[in-house]
């Protein structure tokens, strides 16, 4: 990535908002700049791990200029400092746009008819859901409304980003970063690689909707749980266990429970795990997962803590229940100290109920943090077969976020308090690699079905 410049902070100031807005004066948004900068210092394990100090001064410096020059309106200010997180490169720390574009974009004509693949600094059709037979899927985009392919990416890059290359998370939230960063329009030009522009006017959500297809619209329809457990046809001897999202630990503990007794019931061989879709969520649900397929002690991440008062205080309750915990916060501010181990204490299935079958896991681009984290535990300890695509977080990265509101404008930031390293094959700017790599257009479950 390109960090952030004086140049691209000047531009971001002379996008138009989304609407007449109250201005923030200069001093009230220095103060939030500040303020952010402090919280960001004292809670980070490491904000320059990717980003020098010096560069990390000089867009710092560029950003107080642009805020000392001028009154703005809160997405102006959002898109001036969103850059000085963002640079951090860590996925987990970014500043929050002032409205979620659902909200914003309510009853307007502003969704793009398009499903938008975003590929390093190229722009490609993924669906075509106009009339239009000039913008049939693979067709490359040069530009959307005068901005050009790379100077798009780049601005979404401004908004978050992390050391792994966020391709998927771009390409599913297009619309919403390309509101966030250039506001919202109700037609696009959209230049195309063989030199014609075609124009095309904006839908509501609603429209959006019945522009989809049949297959598309069900999937809206039908929301996506947060796991299941099903058997694919013809194949009496498989189950998949998909996880979409790593919330309500106690929800998963009964959900495994039932599941691999169905599993077990069924005489099942062959177990797909399916986190190609999960972005992640409670760390716990993957430790009770990968305890389903295991009875050896297995090998955890390590986690440090960046100590702080901002940490003592999103975690006062647990820390009053832990001994070994207030112990190692008892290290001065700014320490990093390991997060006592807790595996003894993780209540394990019985021998009877693990799973004793073949495993095998899918993982993409889009499976991230703790998501993530399990798959470093399944490589790690030998519990089966990755395939697909390496994941979207490094193998050494930080998370456990927390989230702080600036005092003038009310932005809303997330920052990290912990650094988290696999137990194997750690690496600061690689996910986990699969067993079996496969090219992103080839369906990662349809190949392990097939090869039954």
């Amino acid at each position: 990535m390109k960090f952030a410049t004086l140049s691209l902070i000047v531009s971001l100031v002379s996008i138009s908002s989304h609407a007449m807005e109250p201005k923030l004066p200069p001093s009230e948004m220095l103060a939030d700049f500040a303020e952010l900068k402090s919280a960001l210092e004292a809670v980070h394990p490491d904000i320059y791990r990717h980003r020098s100090e010096a560069e990390t001064q000089a867009i710092a410096d560029a950003i107080e200029n642009a805020l000392a020059s001028t009154s703005m309106d809160k997405w102006t200010f959002y898109r001036v400092i969103a850059p000085y997180a963002a640079g951090i490169m860590d996925g987990h720390t970014f500043v929050r746009p002032p409205a979620r574009f659902s909200e914003i974009s309510k009853g307007q004509s502003v969704h793009l008819p398009l499903r938008i693949k975003v590929q390093g600094h190229k722009l490609f059709v993924a669906e075509n859901l106009t009339s239009h037979d000039a913008l049939d899927a693979g067709v490359e985009i040069l530009s959307i409304n005068g901005h050009a392919a790379e100077v798009i990416v780049e601005n979404f890059r401004s908004q978050y980003a992390d050391i792994v290359p966020k391709d998927d998370v771009y390409s599913r939230a297009f619309m919403p970063f390309l509101a966030a960063g250039f506001g919202m329009a109700e037609s696009y030009d959209v230049q195309l690689a063989s030199g014609i522009t075609v124009p095309i006017s904006g839908l509501t959500a609603e429209e959006l909707e019945k522009a989809r297809s049949g297959t598309q619209r069900k999937e809206a329809e039908n929301q996506t749980p947060n796991f299941r457990l099903y058997f694919p046809e013809k194949l009496a001897d498989v189950a998949v266990i998909e996880v979409n999202l790593m919330r309500d630990a106690q929800a998963f503990n009964a959900f495994a429970s039932d599941a691999f007794s169905q599993i077990r019931q069924r005489g099942i061989n062959l177990l797909v795990i399916d986190f190609r879709n999960n972005e992640g969520g409670d760390s716990a649900i993957g430790d009770t997962l990968a305890h389903y397929l295991t009875s050896k002690p297995m090998r955890e991440w390590q986690s440090l803590i960046k100590v702080s008062d901002q940490f003592k205080d999103h975690f006062a309750d647990d820390i009053g229940d832990d001994p070994a915990l207030q112990q190692a916060l008892s290290a001065p501010n700014g320490s990093l100290v390991s997060e006592p181990d807790t595996t003894a204490n993780k209540k394990r299935p019985s021998p009877g109920q693990l799973f004793d079958g073949e495993v095998r896991l899918l993982t993409s681009g889009y499976t991230y943090s703790s998501a993530s984290m399990f798959a470093g535990i399944f490589k790690c300890d030998n519990l089966g077969v990755i395939v697909g695509q390496p994941t979207g977080q490094a193998t050494n990265f930080f998370g456990e976020l927390t989230q702080m509101t600036l005092s003038n404008s009310g932005l809303n930031f997330l920052v990290s308090m912990k650094e988290f390293r696999a137990p194997c094959e750690v690496s600061m700017t690689e996910g986990v690699q699969p067993d079996i790599l496969l090219p992103n257009d080839v369906d990662a479950l349809q190949t392990v079905l097939k090869g039954k």
